[in-house]
């Protein structure tokens, strides 16, 4: 039995917000280790190596490296803010993410 198109563009819409909101947890587990600071140095440090592969590759658009290499020019605070920002800036980032090897699979 297949979806009449508005019942599928809805099923659609809400399979995005889970993701969503899959990722807005996932982030926000890593911006609390950031902001305890222990583990600060190594989150970002793989963040940047993680920039620094998709500079080589090119692997992912300028836009998105250019304003992650800022965001973590300014400090774990800053990171920690907009890995948790609920707004389309904070949603186009977590999609595009230096930190997935710190994302918990269970957020």
């Amino acid at each position: 039995m297949s979806l009449d198109p508005l019942e599928a563009r809805r099923l659609a819409r809400l399979q995005q917000e889970d993701r969503e909101n899959w990722r807005l947890a996932a982030h926000a587990a890593v911006a609390a280790r950031l902001r305890a600071g222990g583990a600060a140095p190594e989150i970002l440090a793989a963040a940047r190596r993680q920039i620094a592969l998709w500079q080589q590759g090119r692997l992912c658009s300028g836009d998105y490296i250019n304003a992650w290499q800022e965001v973590i020019a300014a400090g774990p605070q800053r990171v920690a803010e907009v890995l948790e920002e609920r707004s389309p800036y904070g949603m186009r980032m977590r999609q595009n993410t230096p930190f997935a090897e710190h994302l918990a699979v269970n957020a």
